[in-house]
């Protein structure tokens, strides 16, 4: 039993470059995740070790746009990741980096600005360096509709199906599948309420 939640840190980076051609945008970018995770207490006094969750993730992305009426754009997305543990083999001697893709077919649609909306669905893959860990393949999806019913209030509904990490011994990863419900209200100037449902 933990006596207190871990913590971690992450470093982000992110660059990335657009062009337009008429109708057709095409996009790329590169980011960088740093994750560094503090060992925790337990209740009987021993120390759980986190440092075999520490990695780096490095995601290239390409995408494609077309503009099939004004306000409203149809895409094509393609992520590659590499997923690199600063310790080769965890605490149950599995080496967990990784590499796989997203490919995503999406719309993007913008009403005047008062109702803004993403929606994709694709296919996802994650391909483990340890044979002993299994690989994950499977369906993705994901969406963003937000509505500003005025200048202060700003509603957004999200929904996304990723693959995610983690050091459980013999599980490779595990599909997560969110849903969010999110109110934003500017009350002043710098005070900002929110109320989130996930």
């Amino acid at each position: 039993v933990w006596w207190k939640a871990y913590r971690s840190d992450m470093l982000s980076t992110k660059l990335g470059y657009e062009h337009r051609f008429n109708r057709v945008k095409l996009e790329g970018w590169y980011e960088l995740q740093q994750l560094d995770f503090d060992d925790v207490g337990t209740l009987a006094g021993g120390i759980i070790n986190n440092d075999d969750r520490d990695r780096d993730r490095d995601v290239y992305t390409a995408k494609m746009s077309y503009e099939i009426q004004p306000r409203y754009d149809a895409y094509l997305k393609y992520e590659y990741n590499e997923i690199e543990y600063d310790e080769s083999f965890d605490d149950a001697g599995f080496d967990r980096s990784s590499d796989g893709y997203r490919a995503l077919a999406g719309i993007a649609i913008d009403l005047t600005g008062l109702l803004v909306g993403d929606f994709y669905a694709g296919y996802q893959e994650q391909e483990y360096d340890d044979a002993a860990l299994d690989d994950i393949d499977d369906y993705t999806f994901g969406a963003e509709l937000t509505w500003n019913p005025t200048g202060l209030t700003t509603v957004t509904l999200s929904a996304e199906r990723l693959i995610q990490e983690t050091t459980v011994t013999a599980a490779s990863g595990y599909l997560s599948s969110n849903l969010g419900f999110r109110v934003d209200h500017e009350l002043r100037r710098n005070i900002l309420l929110n109320a989130t449902l996930g």
